[in-house]
Protein backbone atom coordinates (compact mmCIF):
# COMPACT_ATOMS: atom_id res chain seq x y z
CA UNK A 1 0.00 0.00 0.00
CA UNK A 2 1.57 3.10 -1.38
CA UNK A 3 0.93 6.77 -1.62
CA UNK A 4 1.75 8.54 -4.89
CA UNK A 5 4.47 11.03 -5.47
CA UNK A 6 4.74 9.76 -1.57
CA UNK A 7 8.80 9.82 -2.24
CA UNK A 8 8.75 13.59 -3.52
CA UNK A 9 6.78 14.72 -0.24
CA UNK A 10 9.04 15.39 2.63
CA UNK A 11 7.03 14.74 6.29
CA UNK A 12 7.83 16.09 9.38
CA UNK A 13 6.31 13.62 12.50
CA UNK A 14 6.19 15.57 16.09
CA UNK A 15 5.35 13.01 19.10
CA UNK A 16 6.86 13.25 22.17
CA UNK A 17 6.84 9.70 22.99
CA UNK A 18 9.60 7.94 21.14
CA UNK A 19 7.78 4.42 20.35
CA UNK A 20 4.76 6.05 18.71
CA UNK A 21 6.86 8.44 17.18
CA UNK A 22 9.15 5.82 15.63
CA UNK A 23 5.62 3.74 14.86
CA UNK A 24 4.30 6.66 12.99
CA UNK A 25 7.47 6.95 10.99
CA UNK A 26 7.31 3.49 9.68
CA UNK A 27 3.66 3.39 8.65
CA UNK A 28 5.29 6.65 6.44
CA UNK A 29 7.75 4.36 4.93
CA UNK A 30 5.76 1.73 4.42
CA UNK A 31 3.67 3.80 2.63
CA UNK A 32 6.36 5.34 0.33
CA UNK A 33 7.62 8.66 2.52
CA UNK A 34 11.40 8.38 1.72
CA UNK A 35 11.97 11.33 3.47
CA UNK A 36 10.74 11.65 7.34
CA UNK A 37 11.88 14.48 9.92
CA UNK A 38 11.38 13.92 13.32
CA UNK A 39 10.72 16.29 16.51
CA UNK A 40 10.24 16.10 19.94
CA UNK A 41 7.92 19.27 20.49
CA UNK A 42 6.71 22.24 18.63
CA UNK A 43 10.23 24.09 19.26
CA UNK A 44 11.56 21.14 17.78
CA UNK A 45 9.40 21.12 14.45
CA UNK A 46 9.21 25.23 14.16
CA UNK A 47 13.22 24.24 13.70
CA UNK A 48 12.58 21.67 11.11
CA UNK A 49 9.93 23.36 8.89
CA UNK A 50 12.98 26.30 9.07
CA UNK A 51 15.52 23.80 7.84
CA UNK A 52 13.46 22.25 5.65
CA UNK A 53 11.36 22.14 2.90
CA UNK A 54 8.67 20.15 4.47
CA UNK A 55 5.04 19.10 2.85
CA UNK A 56 3.10 17.76 5.33
CA UNK A 57 3.02 17.44 9.10
CA UNK A 58 2.01 14.76 11.35
CA UNK A 59 2.03 15.65 14.90
CA UNK A 60 0.22 15.10 18.40
CA UNK A 61 -1.39 17.75 20.82
CA UNK A 62 0.28 16.65 24.49
CA UNK A 63 3.67 17.33 23.88
CA UNK A 64 5.91 19.66 26.26
CA UNK A 65 7.77 23.05 26.09
CA UNK A 66 5.53 23.52 23.52
CA UNK A 67 2.51 21.57 22.46
CA UNK A 68 0.61 20.89 19.05
CA UNK A 69 -1.65 23.56 19.52
CA UNK A 70 0.68 26.18 20.33
CA UNK A 71 2.59 25.26 17.09
CA UNK A 72 -0.35 25.08 14.94
CA UNK A 73 -1.04 28.79 15.83
CA UNK A 74 2.33 29.62 15.08
CA UNK A 75 2.79 27.72 11.84
CA UNK A 76 -0.43 29.18 10.50
CA UNK A 77 0.89 32.80 11.31
CA UNK A 78 3.95 32.15 9.12
CA UNK A 79 2.24 33.26 5.29
CA UNK A 80 5.14 30.62 4.37
CA UNK A 81 3.43 27.76 5.90
CA UNK A 82 -0.22 28.77 6.42
CA UNK A 83 -1.51 26.07 3.61
CA UNK A 84 0.70 23.72 5.16
CA UNK A 85 -1.13 20.27 5.78
CA UNK A 86 -1.22 19.39 9.10
CA UNK A 87 -2.46 16.26 10.20
CA UNK A 88 -3.15 15.89 14.30
CA UNK A 89 -3.04 12.46 15.80
CA UNK A 90 -3.92 12.72 19.50
CA UNK A 91 -6.51 10.38 22.36
CA UNK A 92 -7.47 13.52 22.66
CA UNK A 93 -11.49 13.91 21.66
CA UNK A 94 -12.85 16.75 24.25
CA UNK A 95 -15.29 18.95 21.88
CA UNK A 96 -13.41 22.23 23.08
CA UNK A 97 -9.75 21.02 21.85
CA UNK A 98 -10.88 19.38 18.38
CA UNK A 99 -13.28 22.43 17.37
CA UNK A 100 -9.92 25.17 18.47
CA UNK A 101 -7.40 22.39 16.17
CA UNK A 102 -10.19 23.05 13.62
CA UNK A 103 -10.37 26.98 13.44
CA UNK A 104 -6.81 27.12 13.77
CA UNK A 105 -6.67 25.44 10.50
CA UNK A 106 -5.79 21.54 10.96
CA UNK A 107 -6.04 19.70 7.75
CA UNK A 108 -7.01 16.46 9.23
CA UNK A 109 -7.57 14.78 12.79
CA UNK A 110 -6.94 11.22 13.71
CA UNK A 111 -8.35 9.38 17.38
CA UNK A 112 -5.45 6.99 18.50
CA UNK A 113 -5.79 4.26 17.72
CA UNK A 114 -5.36 4.09 14.31
CA UNK A 115 -4.52 2.09 11.24
CA UNK A 116 -2.30 2.68 8.42
CA UNK A 117 -5.13 2.78 6.12
CA UNK A 118 -6.50 5.32 8.18
CA UNK A 119 -3.41 7.17 8.16
CA UNK A 120 -3.22 7.09 4.39
CA UNK A 121 -6.67 7.95 3.99
CA UNK A 122 -6.36 11.39 6.16
CA UNK A 123 -3.15 12.38 4.50
CA UNK A 124 -4.73 12.04 1.24
CA UNK A 125 -7.25 14.27 1.81
CA UNK A 126 -4.66 16.48 3.62
CA UNK A 127 -2.88 17.21 0.84
CA UNK A 128 -5.64 17.64 -1.60
CA UNK A 129 -7.52 19.73 0.48
CA UNK A 130 -4.95 21.92 3.12
CA UNK A 131 -6.87 24.16 5.37
CA UNK A 132 -6.10 27.88 4.77
CA UNK A 133 -5.70 29.34 7.73
CA UNK A 134 -8.11 32.18 8.32
CA UNK A 135 -7.04 34.96 10.68
CA UNK A 136 -10.49 36.52 10.88
CA UNK A 137 -11.90 33.29 12.77
CA UNK A 138 -11.05 33.12 16.30
CA UNK A 139 -10.48 29.77 18.10
CA UNK A 140 -13.65 28.99 20.29
CA UNK A 141 -13.14 28.01 24.09
CA UNK A 142 -16.89 27.06 24.88
CA UNK A 143 -17.42 23.66 24.81
CA UNK A 144 -20.35 23.65 22.31
CA UNK A 145 -23.26 20.16 22.82
CA UNK A 146 -22.91 18.20 19.58
CA UNK A 147 -26.12 16.66 18.23
CA UNK A 148 -25.82 12.01 18.25
CA UNK A 149 -28.32 10.51 16.58
CA UNK A 150 -28.68 6.97 18.79
CA UNK A 151 -28.51 4.10 16.39
CA UNK A 152 -28.78 0.42 16.91
CA UNK A 153 -24.89 0.21 17.61
CA UNK A 154 -23.04 -1.99 14.45
CA UNK A 155 -22.10 -5.04 15.72
CA UNK A 156 -18.14 -5.89 16.05
CA UNK A 157 -16.22 -8.17 14.37
CA UNK A 158 -14.66 -10.57 16.48
CA UNK A 159 -11.95 -13.23 15.25
CA UNK A 160 -11.77 -16.72 17.30
CA UNK A 161 -8.85 -18.34 17.24
CA UNK A 162 -7.74 -21.52 18.76
CA UNK A 163 -6.30 -24.66 17.51
CA UNK A 164 -9.37 -26.96 18.86
CA UNK A 165 -12.42 -26.55 17.11
CA UNK A 166 -14.68 -27.23 20.34
CA UNK A 167 -13.11 -24.42 22.05
CA UNK A 168 -14.28 -22.24 18.84
CA UNK A 169 -17.71 -23.72 19.14
CA UNK A 170 -18.32 -22.93 22.91
CA UNK A 171 -16.96 -19.56 22.60
CA UNK A 172 -19.52 -19.15 19.16
CA UNK A 173 -22.46 -20.27 20.80
CA UNK A 174 -22.09 -17.87 23.52
CA UNK A 175 -21.23 -14.89 21.46
CA UNK A 176 -23.62 -16.25 18.28
CA UNK A 177 -26.30 -12.85 17.65
CA UNK A 178 -24.06 -9.98 19.28
CA UNK A 179 -21.01 -9.68 17.61
CA UNK A 180 -19.80 -10.23 14.04
CA UNK A 181 -17.64 -13.57 14.50
CA UNK A 182 -15.18 -15.20 12.42
CA UNK A 183 -12.44 -18.14 13.04
CA UNK A 184 -9.36 -19.42 12.23
CA UNK A 185 -7.31 -22.62 13.87
CA UNK A 186 -3.89 -21.19 13.04
CA UNK A 187 -2.05 -18.65 13.76
CA UNK A 188 -1.34 -18.61 9.95
CA UNK A 189 -4.70 -18.12 9.18
CA UNK A 190 -5.35 -15.96 11.61
CA UNK A 191 -2.99 -13.36 10.25
CA UNK A 192 -4.17 -13.47 7.03
CA UNK A 193 -7.52 -12.47 8.29
CA UNK A 194 -6.25 -9.32 9.80
CA UNK A 195 -4.51 -8.59 7.06
CA UNK A 196 -7.27 -8.44 4.56
CA UNK A 197 -9.53 -5.65 3.37
CA UNK A 198 -11.97 -6.51 5.97
CA UNK A 199 -9.66 -7.01 9.68
CA UNK A 200 -11.28 -7.67 13.13
CA UNK A 201 -11.92 -5.19 15.63
CA UNK A 202 -11.13 -7.39 18.21
CA UNK A 203 -8.93 -11.17 18.76
CA UNK A 204 -9.45 -13.98 21.06
CA UNK A 205 -6.42 -15.69 20.77
CA UNK A 206 -5.05 -18.87 22.56
CA UNK A 207 -1.87 -18.52 23.80
CA UNK A 208 -0.77 -22.26 23.30
CA UNK A 209 -1.15 -23.46 19.54
CA UNK A 210 1.33 -25.74 17.24
CA UNK A 211 3.54 -24.28 14.62
CA UNK A 212 2.78 -20.33 15.88
CA UNK A 213 1.58 -20.07 19.20
CA UNK A 214 -0.89 -16.47 20.42
CA UNK A 215 2.42 -14.54 21.45
CA UNK A 216 4.44 -15.03 18.07
CA UNK A 217 0.88 -14.04 16.27
CA UNK A 218 0.99 -11.12 18.52
CA UNK A 219 4.71 -10.70 17.64
CA UNK A 220 3.74 -10.66 13.86
CA UNK A 221 0.53 -8.37 14.56
CA UNK A 222 3.27 -5.84 16.05
CA UNK A 223 5.51 -5.50 12.73
CA UNK A 224 2.20 -4.58 10.62
CA UNK A 225 1.39 -0.99 11.59
CA UNK A 226 -1.87 -1.14 9.72
CA UNK A 227 -3.44 -3.74 12.35
CA UNK A 228 -2.76 -1.24 15.81
CA UNK A 229 -5.99 -0.96 16.42
CA UNK A 230 -6.71 -4.33 16.37
CA UNK A 231 -7.86 -4.92 20.13
CA UNK A 232 -6.63 -8.73 21.65
CA UNK A 233 -7.57 -10.40 24.44
CA UNK A 234 -6.05 -13.30 25.35
CA UNK A 235 -7.16 -17.42 26.10
CA UNK A 236 -5.21 -18.96 28.65
CA UNK A 237 -5.18 -21.57 31.00
CA UNK A 238 -4.51 -20.84 34.98
CA UNK A 239 -0.72 -22.22 34.86
CA UNK A 240 0.28 -19.97 32.26
CA UNK A 241 0.78 -16.88 34.24
CA UNK A 242 4.36 -16.38 33.00
CA UNK A 243 3.33 -16.50 29.10
CA UNK A 244 -0.01 -13.83 30.28
CA UNK A 245 2.70 -11.21 31.40
CA UNK A 246 4.53 -11.96 28.33
CA UNK A 247 1.14 -11.30 26.17
CA UNK A 248 1.00 -7.99 27.74
CA UNK A 249 4.13 -6.75 27.27
CA UNK A 250 3.04 -7.50 23.64
CA UNK A 251 -0.16 -5.12 23.59
CA UNK A 252 -2.55 -7.56 24.87
CA UNK A 253 -6.25 -5.55 26.36
CA UNK A 254 -6.74 -8.56 28.33
CA UNK A 255 -6.94 -12.57 29.15
CA UNK A 256 -9.67 -14.94 30.02
CA UNK A 257 -9.02 -18.28 31.38
CA UNK A 258 -10.00 -21.92 30.03
CA UNK A 259 -12.14 -23.24 30.68
CA UNK A 260 -14.26 -20.42 29.34
CA UNK A 261 -17.46 -19.13 31.68
CA UNK A 262 -19.89 -17.94 29.04
CA UNK A 263 -20.80 -14.77 31.97
CA UNK A 264 -17.01 -13.99 32.63
CA UNK A 265 -16.60 -13.84 28.81
CA UNK A 266 -19.41 -11.99 27.74
CA UNK A 267 -18.82 -9.93 30.49
CA UNK A 268 -15.56 -8.93 29.50
CA UNK A 269 -16.20 -8.62 25.63
CA UNK A 270 -18.79 -5.65 26.87
CA UNK A 271 -16.49 -3.88 28.52
CA UNK A 272 -13.84 -3.38 25.53
CA UNK A 273 -16.76 -3.12 22.93
CA UNK A 274 -17.68 -0.24 24.54
CA UNK A 275 -14.23 1.49 24.46
CA UNK A 276 -13.59 0.21 20.98
CA UNK A 277 -17.30 1.92 20.08
CA UNK A 278 -16.54 5.09 22.06
CA UNK A 279 -13.32 5.27 20.41
CA UNK A 280 -15.10 4.58 16.51
CA UNK A 281 -17.64 7.37 17.65
CA UNK A 282 -15.49 9.74 18.60
CA UNK A 283 -13.21 9.50 15.34
CA UNK A 284 -16.67 9.88 13.55
CA UNK A 285 -17.86 12.84 15.48
CA UNK A 286 -14.15 14.55 15.01
CA UNK A 287 -14.58 13.44 11.25
CA UNK A 288 -18.26 14.89 10.84
CA UNK A 289 -17.00 17.97 12.50
CA UNK A 290 -13.92 18.44 9.80
CA UNK A 291 -16.37 17.60 6.99
CA UNK A 292 -18.67 20.31 8.40
CA UNK A 293 -16.26 23.04 8.47
CA UNK A 294 -15.16 22.30 5.14
CA UNK A 295 -18.57 22.13 3.55
CA UNK A 296 -19.19 25.88 5.37
CA UNK A 297 -15.79 26.75 3.82
CA UNK A 298 -16.44 25.77 0.30
CA UNK A 299 -19.68 27.71 0.46
CA UNK A 300 -17.93 30.68 1.91
CA UNK A 301 -14.84 30.59 -0.53
CA UNK A 302 -17.25 30.22 -4.20
CA UNK A 303 -19.79 33.02 -2.33
CA UNK A 304 -16.65 35.58 -1.59
CA UNK A 305 -14.77 34.51 -4.86
CA UNK A 306 -16.41 33.20 -7.36
CA UNK A 307 -20.23 34.28 -7.17
CA UNK A 308 -19.15 37.79 -6.07
CA UNK A 309 -16.53 38.08 -9.05
CA UNK A 310 -18.70 37.59 -11.82
CA UNK A 311 -21.47 39.79 -9.63
CA UNK A 312 -19.24 42.81 -10.17
CA UNK A 313 -18.71 41.94 -13.95
CA UNK A 314 -22.58 41.93 -14.11
CA UNK A 315 -22.54 45.63 -11.87
CA UNK A 316 -19.53 47.10 -14.14
CA UNK A 317 -20.98 46.07 -17.73
CA UNK A 318 -24.82 47.34 -16.96
CA UNK A 319 -22.65 50.50 -15.86
CA UNK A 320 -21.16 50.43 -19.17
CA UNK A 321 -23.86 50.04 -20.75
CA UNK A 322 -25.76 53.24 -19.72
CA UNK A 323 -22.61 55.09 -20.56
CA UNK A 324 -22.83 53.75 -24.27
CA UNK A 325 -26.66 53.38 -23.90
CA UNK A 326 -26.76 55.16 -27.53
CA UNK A 327 -23.90 52.89 -29.30
CA UNK A 328 -26.16 49.48 -30.03
CA UNK A 329 -22.92 47.68 -31.12
CA UNK A 330 -21.47 48.06 -27.47
CA UNK A 331 -24.66 47.93 -26.24
CA UNK A 332 -25.00 44.48 -27.81
CA UNK A 333 -21.35 43.14 -26.70
CA UNK A 334 -22.26 44.27 -23.16
CA UNK A 335 -25.66 42.37 -22.86
CA UNK A 336 -23.63 39.32 -24.58
CA UNK A 337 -21.40 39.73 -21.36
CA UNK A 338 -23.75 40.24 -18.85
CA UNK A 339 -25.58 36.96 -20.15
CA UNK A 340 -22.70 34.83 -19.78
CA UNK A 341 -22.00 36.31 -15.98
CA UNK A 342 -25.16 35.07 -15.27
CA UNK A 343 -24.81 31.66 -16.69
CA UNK A 344 -21.35 31.58 -14.98
CA UNK A 345 -23.01 32.65 -11.86
CA UNK A 346 -25.59 29.69 -12.87
CA UNK A 347 -23.23 26.87 -13.86
CA UNK A 348 -21.56 27.28 -10.12
CA UNK A 349 -24.40 26.72 -8.15
CA UNK A 350 -25.48 24.03 -10.51
CA UNK A 351 -22.28 22.33 -9.81
CA UNK A 352 -22.25 22.51 -5.92
CA UNK A 353 -25.75 21.62 -5.95
CA UNK A 354 -24.68 18.32 -8.49
CA UNK A 355 -21.66 18.01 -6.12
CA UNK A 356 -23.86 18.14 -2.87
CA UNK A 357 -26.66 16.13 -3.78
CA UNK A 358 -24.22 12.99 -5.99
CA UNK A 359 -21.57 12.93 -2.56
CA UNK A 360 -24.96 12.35 0.04
CA UNK A 361 -26.16 9.68 -2.49
CA UNK A 362 -29.22 11.62 -2.73
CA UNK A 363 -29.01 11.43 -6.70
CA UNK A 364 -31.09 9.20 -8.63
CA UNK A 365 -30.04 8.21 -11.87
CA UNK A 366 -33.14 8.39 -14.82
CA UNK A 367 -31.23 7.77 -17.93
CA UNK A 368 -33.10 8.47 -21.42
CA UNK A 369 -31.49 8.47 -25.03
CA UNK A 370 -30.11 12.01 -25.56
CA UNK A 371 -28.90 13.70 -28.66
CA UNK A 372 -24.82 15.26 -28.06
CA UNK A 373 -25.19 17.48 -30.62
CA UNK A 374 -28.08 19.66 -29.35
CA UNK A 375 -26.27 19.61 -25.99
CA UNK A 376 -22.77 20.55 -27.79
CA UNK A 377 -24.44 23.96 -29.74
CA UNK A 378 -26.33 25.14 -26.46
CA UNK A 379 -22.39 24.89 -24.74
CA UNK A 380 -21.10 26.70 -27.62
CA UNK A 381 -23.89 29.37 -27.57
CA UNK A 382 -23.65 30.37 -23.94
CA UNK A 383 -20.15 30.91 -24.12
CA UNK A 384 -20.21 33.27 -27.73
CA UNK A 385 -18.29 36.24 -24.98
CA UNK A 386 -15.07 34.16 -24.10
CA UNK A 387 -14.73 32.87 -27.73
CA UNK A 388 -14.93 36.23 -28.84
CA UNK A 389 -12.50 37.56 -26.38
CA UNK A 390 -9.76 34.82 -26.59
CA UNK A 391 -10.62 34.94 -30.50
CA UNK A 392 -11.09 31.27 -30.33
CA UNK A 393 -12.37 29.25 -33.55
CA UNK A 394 -14.98 26.44 -32.12
CA UNK A 395 -16.07 23.72 -34.39
CA UNK A 396 -17.78 20.64 -33.62
CA UNK A 397 -17.57 17.83 -35.42
CA UNK A 398 -20.57 15.55 -34.11
CA UNK A 399 -23.13 14.13 -36.07
CA UNK A 400 -26.64 15.11 -35.16
CA UNK A 401 -27.31 11.16 -34.81
CA UNK A 402 -25.16 10.41 -31.78
CA UNK A 403 -26.28 9.82 -28.73
CA UNK A 404 -25.60 8.72 -25.55
CA UNK A 405 -27.85 7.22 -22.31
CA UNK A 406 -28.17 9.97 -19.47
CA UNK A 407 -29.94 12.63 -18.24
CA UNK A 408 -30.01 16.57 -19.98
CA UNK A 409 -29.33 18.75 -17.19
CA UNK A 410 -25.72 16.16 -16.32
CA UNK A 411 -24.61 16.37 -19.93
CA UNK A 412 -25.39 20.16 -20.23
CA UNK A 413 -22.99 20.87 -17.53
CA UNK A 414 -20.42 17.91 -17.95
CA UNK A 415 -20.10 19.77 -21.87
CA UNK A 416 -20.71 23.44 -20.37
CA UNK A 417 -17.56 22.31 -17.74
CA UNK A 418 -15.27 20.79 -19.98
CA UNK A 419 -15.58 23.48 -22.84
CA UNK A 420 -15.18 25.85 -20.76
CA UNK A 421 -11.99 24.37 -19.28
CA UNK A 422 -11.05 23.49 -22.61
CA UNK A 423 -11.45 27.12 -23.59
CA UNK A 424 -9.84 28.79 -20.70
CA UNK A 425 -6.92 26.63 -21.19
CA UNK A 426 -6.45 27.62 -24.96
CA UNK A 427 -4.39 30.04 -26.55
CA UNK A 428 -5.77 33.41 -27.95
CA UNK A 429 -6.28 32.52 -31.64
CA UNK A 430 -6.43 29.40 -31.26
CA UNK A 431 -8.73 26.51 -31.80
CA UNK A 432 -11.06 24.26 -29.98
CA UNK A 433 -12.30 21.07 -31.58
CA UNK A 434 -15.16 18.70 -30.27
CA UNK A 435 -15.78 15.41 -31.69
CA UNK A 436 -17.58 12.50 -31.46
CA UNK A 437 -18.76 9.03 -32.28
CA UNK A 438 -19.93 5.77 -31.25
CA UNK A 439 -18.02 2.22 -30.59
CA UNK A 440 -20.11 -0.53 -29.87
CA UNK A 441 -21.89 0.07 -26.78
CA UNK A 442 -19.49 3.11 -26.22
CA UNK A 443 -20.49 6.76 -27.37
CA UNK A 444 -16.96 9.07 -26.98
CA UNK A 445 -16.95 12.61 -26.80
CA UNK A 446 -13.92 14.37 -27.34
CA UNK A 447 -12.66 18.01 -26.78
CA UNK A 448 -9.71 19.13 -27.99
CA UNK A 449 -7.21 22.31 -27.44
CA UNK A 450 -3.10 23.21 -27.97
CA UNK A 451 -2.93 24.19 -24.52
CA UNK A 452 -1.35 21.66 -22.09
CA UNK A 453 -2.22 20.24 -18.48
CA UNK A 454 0.93 21.70 -16.65
CA UNK A 455 2.42 18.46 -14.89
CA UNK A 456 1.82 19.22 -11.25
CA UNK A 457 -2.04 19.06 -11.33
CA UNK A 458 -2.29 15.86 -13.94
CA UNK A 459 -2.56 13.70 -11.43
CA UNK A 460 -5.18 15.41 -9.39
CA UNK A 461 -6.94 16.98 -12.68
CA UNK A 462 -10.65 15.42 -11.55
CA UNK A 463 -10.26 16.03 -8.12
CA UNK A 464 -11.53 18.76 -5.74
CA UNK A 465 -10.17 21.96 -5.61
CA UNK A 466 -7.30 21.67 -7.97
CA UNK A 467 -6.87 24.62 -10.18
CA UNK A 468 -4.21 26.38 -12.27
CA UNK A 469 -3.50 29.80 -13.44
CA UNK A 470 -7.20 30.90 -12.64
CA UNK A 471 -7.31 33.73 -9.97
CA UNK A 472 -10.81 32.72 -9.26
CA UNK A 473 -11.03 29.35 -10.33
CA UNK A 474 -12.61 27.15 -7.74
CA UNK A 475 -11.29 24.15 -8.84
CA UNK A 476 -14.94 22.50 -8.51
CA UNK A 477 -15.70 22.09 -12.31
CA UNK A 478 -13.52 19.10 -12.90
CA UNK A 479 -14.44 17.46 -10.32
CA UNK A 480 -18.10 18.24 -10.90
CA UNK A 481 -17.67 16.55 -14.12
CA UNK A 482 -15.98 13.33 -12.70
CA UNK A 483 -19.26 12.87 -10.55
CA UNK A 484 -21.60 13.54 -13.20
CA UNK A 485 -19.92 11.43 -15.90
CA UNK A 486 -19.55 8.35 -12.51
CA UNK A 487 -23.26 8.69 -11.91
CA UNK A 488 -24.09 8.24 -15.13
CA UNK A 489 -21.97 4.90 -15.52
CA UNK A 490 -19.33 6.77 -17.77
CA UNK A 491 -15.69 7.66 -17.32
CA UNK A 492 -13.89 11.16 -17.83
CA UNK A 493 -10.21 11.05 -18.74
CA UNK A 494 -7.51 13.20 -20.56
CA UNK A 495 -4.16 12.76 -22.79
CA UNK A 496 -1.96 15.76 -22.76
CA UNK A 497 1.14 16.69 -24.35
CA UNK A 498 3.19 19.29 -25.86
CA UNK A 499 3.31 18.34 -29.34
CA UNK A 500 -0.49 16.94 -29.18
CA UNK A 501 -2.02 19.70 -26.98
CA UNK A 502 -5.01 18.47 -24.39
CA UNK A 503 -7.98 16.06 -25.14
CA UNK A 504 -11.02 15.78 -22.90
CA UNK A 505 -12.57 12.76 -22.92
CA UNK A 506 -16.36 10.96 -21.95
CA UNK A 507 -17.19 7.84 -22.26
CA UNK A 508 -20.72 7.17 -21.88
CA UNK A 509 -23.66 4.32 -22.79
CA UNK A 510 -24.40 5.00 -26.38
CA UNK A 511 -28.15 5.60 -27.12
Amino acid sequence: MMLENASSTSVLVVEDIDNMRLTIVKMLLTLGFSKVFQAKNGIEALERLNEHDIKLVVSDIGMPQMDGMTMLTHIRKNRDWDSLPIVIISSVVEQSIVTNAIKLGVSQYIVKPFSQHILLDHIHKALANPVVFDSSVEPETANEPVSVVNNEPEKLSILIVDDVPENIHVIANTLKGDYQLRAATSGKKALEVCLSNNPPDLILLDIMMPEMDGLQVMEKINQHSQLSHIKVIFLSALSENENIVQGFELGAVDYITKPIVPTVLKARLLTHSNIIRAQKASTAQIRSMMESLKVRNDFERIMQHDLKNQLQVINSTTNSIRKNIKRPDVVTYMLNAVENGTLMINQIIDNMVMINRIEEGQYQFKPRKIFVAEIIDTAIDVNTVTVKEKRLEVESHVSSEICVMGETPLMASIINNLLQNAMQAAPNGSAVMIRANTDSDTTRIEIHNVGVIPNSIRDTFFEKYTTYGKASGTGMGTYAVKLMVEIQQGQVSFTSSVDEGTTLIVELQAG
